[in-house]
């Protein structure tokens, strides 16, 4: 639901809090390796799931949020489902 974590620490995120910073897991790394882009999603809000017809889980219909609020944006809902 957040925007992007920035690159570097800001200002109004001092020592010793949590740096709140954008960071990279090897997991994502292999990701983005394999199917071109960061998996990662920002300012997303899952809505509902996509049942395969049996019962599981096939994707998920996600619609995009304002910055720091659930505020849906027009025209982003859109469903996920891996292939």
């Amino acid at each position: 639901m957040f925007p992007q974590p920035p690159a570097e620490r800001a200002e109004d995120n001092p020592w010793p809090e949590w740096p709140v910073i954008f960071r990279v897991d090897y997991g994502h790394q292999e990701a983005e390796a394999k199917f071109g882009k960061d998996p990662r999603e920002f300012r997303v809000l899952s809505k509902r799931f996509i049942d395969d017809g049996k019962g599981r889980v096939a994707g998920v219909e996600v619609v995009r949020v304002e910055a720091r609020g659930l505020d849906p944006v027009g025209g982003t809902s859109r469903s996920t489902c891996p292939g």
